[in-house]
């Protein structure tokens, strides 16, 4: 099995053993060893349209090299819809043979034992090793010692922005070594009520309001989140420099209003703003290029996110 088809199959993937069945584990590696390389997967993922095509893509070449195996997708567009329905599966003892796992929630499924370790298929692979990963992003996904799953990706937060909104404000692209201060500026003059009715349709920035945005801001301004990032055992938010780098976050929607407010998300959340021309920066991973790339109607690129006192991306692996 080349690499290209064994991340078509595993991704971050776990394999899974039967949730909530009457087989043990030592039953379940036997018929495993037992059975020929040929037959059906099931492999469960999440995404809009341009997503799907790319593991149709990645699947379709996969079955060319491995004629014997038929590789069923089980597509979910919604990632909340596809969480629900991954407990519901497990639950039910129906899950998928392959699923896509975050990091931040493969625990609870680990802990039950669900879960087919990755491990020792890599250490009998001649083609990918465990090795072959930066340390950061395999990491996580080892439950006491054991390798549970491999990353999909690995991803840090940047700045995707509208070159064409950009372009039309007569405003500089973002620079390599761009403040906080300039970044909050650059969203304040592109946040703009184009019909004066005294409302805004055009807003500056675009971001979740959640820990892993924020996180890198918090980084840059000497803060940390938790108290030890190995084996946490308190958050560290009511540092100085925590505080401070929350507050300028939220001050974006609060104060300099560059953001939607809550209301405003729920009639349209920030990235398909940002998609319909709406937006003229949005904060996101690596994830959101397959669709961003079927965007026609203006030009986009992306950038390092501002710095502080030190230059520090927020990396995530799928």
């Amino acid at each position: 099995m080349n690499k290209a088809s064994f991340f078509c199959l595993a991704g971050i993937a776990t394999l899974v053993l039967a949730a909530c069945g009457p087989s043990s584990s030592s039953q379940i590696s036997a018929q495993k060893e037992s059975t020929p390389s040929s037959g059906r997967v099931s492999f469960m993922i999440f995404g809009d349209p341009a997503e799907l095509k790319a593991y149709q893509n990645l699947t379709a070449a996969f079955e060319k090299g491995h004629p014997d195996i038929r590789v069923d997708l089980i597509h979910v567009p919604s990632q909340s819809d596809y969480r629900k329905r991954l407990g519901t599966d497990f639950a039910g003892g129906t899950p998928a043979d392959v699923v896509l796992m975050n990091y931040r929630r493969y625990a609870e499924f680990a802990k039950k034992g669900v879960l087919e370790p990755l491990g020792p298929y890599l250490a009998k692979s001649t083609s990918i090793k465990e090795g072959d990963f930066f340390p950061e992003s395999i990491g996580p996904f080892k439950w006491e010692g054991t390798l549970i799953g491999i990353p999909q990706n690995l991803s840090s937060l940047v700045v995707y922005y509208n070159k064409s909104l950009f372009d039309k404000a007569k405003l500089s692209y973002p620079k390599e070594d761009w403040t906080w201060e300039e970044f909050v500026a650059t969203a304040k003059a592109l946040t703009k009520d184009l019909d004066g009715d005294g409302r805004v349709d055009q807003y500056g920035l675009g971001t979740e309001a959640s820990l892993q945005r924020f996180a890198p801001f918090v980084w840059q301004n000497g803060g940390e989140l938790v108290d030890d990032r190995d084996k946490p055992t308190k958050l560290k938010l009511d540092s100085p420099e925590a505080r401070e780098a929350l507050q300028w976050f939220v001050d974006l929607r609060i104060r300099h209003k560059v953001v939607p407010d809550q209301v405003e998300e729920e009639s349209e959340d920030s990235e398909s703003r940002f998609q319909n021309g709406r937006t003229a920066m949005f904060l996101n991973s690596r994830r959101g290029v397959p669709t961003y790339r079927e965007i026609t109607g203006f030009d986009w690129d992306a950038a390092a996110l501002p710095r502080r006192l030190f230059r520090n991306m927020a990396v995530r692996p799928f």
